[in-house]
Order: C-alpha cells, then sequence, then structure tokens
C-alpha cells in the first residue's frame, strides 16, 4: 500500500496541522525567501531529532516515524532515504519503529545520495533543477503514523513532539531548529492510487526559513601569528596526529543479530537506527583510540558459498567502508573472507587514522536473502581493537547446548558460555523493509 509515498491527498491537513504545532517565538520571522529555501535544502547531508510519543492510536505499538522531503507540485516526487531500490545500498532505512509511547531519536544520514539519484520513474535528481521549474517549492519535514490505518475508515490519532532537530549541510555548517508538535487524526481513506491518511506530516520549511546557521570551525587559525607561551618560532604548529590507544578486548552485549537488509545477510554490531538494541551489541564510545578492529565471529547454516567483510563508519565519517569498489569508501579498508562451510572466521578492519567512536560496523556479506529465506546464523564472538585476533577454528556443536533460531530452524552458533543465552534470545530475521 502507498501511504507514505503519496502526499498530495493529505496537503492541506499537514499543512495545517504544521502552522498549529509550531512552538516557536512569535519575534521570530521569516528571513529567507522560497528560492533560499530551495537552494539550502539541496544541501542538506542529514537531519537528526528526538521524538516523543505520547499517543498514536489505533495501536500505539504500530507505529513508525521518518524524515523526508518531497515535491509539492508536478509530480511529487518522493524523496526518502531507503524507499527506493537505486538508493538502498548507501542508506539505512531511515523509518523509525514506533514500539510504544516515550522517546525516539529519528534520523536520515546521506541524503545527498537520494536528493542525487534517480530510482524508477521517480526523478530524485529533480532538487537540482532551478527553482522556477518547480509548481511550489519541495517540503523537508517529518511524519508520524500508524500501520495500524488499513482500512477505508479505520481512524486514529497522533501526538507526538520533536525536539533537538540538527540539520547538517554539505559545507559542514549546521541549523538547529525549535521543537515543535506533530499532532492530528488519522482516517483511512480510498484514493485513485490506494489507502491514504495513515500519518500526520510536519514541513518544516518555516522553521529553516526563519533558523540561523552556524558556520562549521574553520581548519586553521590563518592570520593569526600570535605565539603562544609554549610556542617556539620553527616549530610546527600542527596539531599532532593521535596516539593509537592500547590493543584491548572489546565488552559485548551479546552475539549480535543476523538480519536481512536490502537483501543481502548481515550481523549487526552497532546500527542504532535499526531502533533495535539487540543490533547494538558494543558502545560507539568501546572503539576510541582505534585504528585498526578484528572481529572473529561464527557461522552456522552454510548452504552456499559467500563472501564476508566489515562495514563501518566512525564517528565523524572520515572513516568508511561499505564494501569492495564501493564509491563511498574513504580512509578506511576491511580483509574479505570467503565463507563455505560452518566454522570460525576474523575479519580485520584498518583505519587510515585514529578515531573517537563507531557510528556503524557490521559483519556484512554478499549472500542475497528475501523475508522468510533460511539463512546462515553469524555471531560476534570476539572484538578486538589495534591488535589481530588469532584465528582458533572451532567445529560448529560441539560443544554442549546448541541453541536453534526460531524462525529458520538455522543451528545457531555455540559461543561461549557468558553470551549463549544472549545470542538464543537475539536470534532471528529482522523483516525487509515495511511495503510502501
Amino acid at each position: 500500500m502507498k501511504f507514505r509515498r503519496t502526499f498530495a491527498a493529505i496537503t492541506a491537513a499537514a499543512m495545517a496541522v504544521s502552522s498549529l504545532a509550531v512552538v516557536a517565538s512569535a519575534e521570530e520571522a521569516t528571513v529567507r525567501t522560497d528560492e533560499e529555501y530551495f537552494e539550502l535544502i539541496k544541501t542538506v547531508a542529514s537531519v537528526s531529532a528526538k521524538l516523543t510519543v505520547n499517543e498514536l492510536a489505533p495501536d500505539t505499538a504500530d507505529g513508525f516515524a521518518a524524515f523526508y522531503m518531497q515535491n509539492q507540485g508536478g509530480d511529487w516526487a518522493w524523496l526518502a532515504g531507503a524507499d527506493d531500490e537505486a538508493t538502498a545500498d548507501v542508506n539505512e532505512d531511515p523509518t523509525v519503529k514506533i514500539t510504544g509511547a516515550g522517546e525516539y531519536e529519528v534520523k536520515w544520514d546521506n541524503v545527498q545520495s537520494v536528493i542525487t539519484k534517480t530510482a524508477g520513474s521517480v526523478s530524485i535528481s529533480k532538487l537540482k533543477e532551478p527553482a522556477a521549474e518547480w509548481e511550489s517549492y519541495p517540503a523537508f519535514g517529518i511524519q508520524v503514523g500508524s500501520d495500524g490505518i488499513t482500512e477505508v475508515g479505520a481512524t486514529g490519532k497522533v501526538d507526538a513532539k520533536v525536539t533537538g532537530v540538527v540539520i547538517t549541510f554539505t559545507d559542514g555548517s549546521t541549523m538547529e531548529l525549535p521543537e515543535f508538535a506533530v499532532a492530528g487524526d488519522l482516517l483511512g481513506k480510498q484514493e485513485e492510487w490506494g489507502l491514504s491518511g495513515n500519518n500526520v506530516m510536519f514541513n518544516m520549511a518555516d522553521l529553516i526559513k526563519a533558523a540561523t546557521i552556524v558556520e562549521a570551525p574553520a581548519d586553521d587559525d590563518e592570520g593569526d601569528d600570535t605565539l603562544g607561551d609554549s610556542e617556539t618560532v620553527g616549530e610546527s604548529e600542527e596539531t599532532p596526529e593521535k596516539e593509537p590507544a592500547a590493543p584491548a578486548k572489546v565488552e559485548l552485549a551479546n552475539g549480535g543479530k543476523t538480519v536481512i537488509d536490502a537483501g543481502l545477510v548481515r550481523t549487526n554490531i552497532i546500527n542504532a537506527w535499526a531502533n533495535d538494541p539487540d543490533c547494538v551489541i558494543v558502545e560507539k564510545e568501546a572503539f576510541a583510540g582505534a585504528n585498526l578492529v578484528s572481529v572473529k565471529f561464527t557461522v552456522t547454516g552454510v548452504t552456499e558459498a559467500f563472501d564476508a567483510w566489515l562495514s563501518f563508519a566512525d564517528s565523524s565519517w572520515a572513516c568508511q567502508f561499505w564494501g569492495e569498489g564501493n564509491k563511498d569508501n574513504v580512509g578506511g579498508s576491511s580483509t574479505i573472507v570467503k565463507i563455505e562451510k560452518d566454522g570460525t572466521y576474523v575479519i580485520t578492519a584498518t583505519l587510515d587514522q585514529v578515531i573517537d567512536a563507531m557510528e556503524f560496523i557490521a559483519v556484512c556479506t554478499n549472500l542475497k536473502a528475501a523475508e522468510g529465506d533460511a539463512i546462515p546464523t553469524i555471531t560476534i564472538d570476539e572484538i578486538m581493537i589495534n591488535a589481530t585476533i588469532e584465528n582458533e577454528p572451532v567445529v560448529p556443536g560441539e560443544s554442549s547446548g546448541e541453541p536453534t533460531n526460531p524462525d529458520t530452524g538455522v543451528v545457531l552458533v555455540v559461543v561461549p558460555a557468558a553470551l549463549a543465552a544472549a545470542a538464543l534470545a537475539t536470534s532471528g530475521i529482522v523483516l525487509k523493509k515495511r511495503s510502501k
């Protein structure tokens, strides 16, 4: 069902909600024209915010939230992170699953990869066209809704608050928006293209027009010839490179969760965007001081050969690796191992600089799978920073206890005793992205 990919039928209601819901100073005036706003949002690199859900009917545990861009006229082109197959390879799905009242982090990274790509019949590159060629200016906002609206006449309600919105632009500058509410009634309606009315949208355009841009810090202190007390003429004023931390083992919460994402099998180590605690088994700061990361993992249920490697991005996105040949690789690389049978394996990532934290890391593969397929289970056994793990092969099933994945029937890895229960609890497959 095409709920979230069409905006035309609910534009008036959404804009009415937006105008009433803003919590901002009455003294704030629009300082950017439509044309200036248009040029500005073409340079959005990422956006994040905290969403507080007070009420979501008909079922608070069956909701979703996500940022979006959309042409408010013409072809009503829908621009969102992983909604289209052509952009799914470089974007985590920005849709957050709402499982009850409370606070959620909503993020959309790699926005530029969506703005500059074309997917199917939807011209994603339209944001690059002159503003004069649009019937109206693109909306940039957030939507909150319920998947419980599945038929005509079904009703519901959204009552949520958005705070801490931070927009980062391609030049490194940032913008913070004041808090606002996303609230309104839901009503399933039959349109020519399908069912609508399962979400409330808030267009942030007016807030963006009035907000202040904070420039990115300068890389150097040009023009400042003053020497500090400890500086000596002739000595380098460059910031010394960070020293790598001592080799250390990273503490694991459990063995990780093997999932299917964008049609490929992987096990998340840190993936906060999945909004699933089982997909974050390590603290991001555990990688502070690392320029080498070694991961030991065990695979069971292998039925065909595939390759495995570490995909990752550090907290500053200066070191990234997404697979051999990926155009977004920068500042890092990973060994690649061939998985031909059940057993334990080691892969190691090398980073060009010492990092402060790891924003995302996962054992990724080129093994294709679809929802419901029986897939191998990849369990994380050990992670070291600044040291390579020696691989001591283990034949799965030789020690006591062989927990079984209830969804696939695949025998799970026998992990160290301290992790066995957690591995069983977190095994399973994450379903593919919700139909639009």
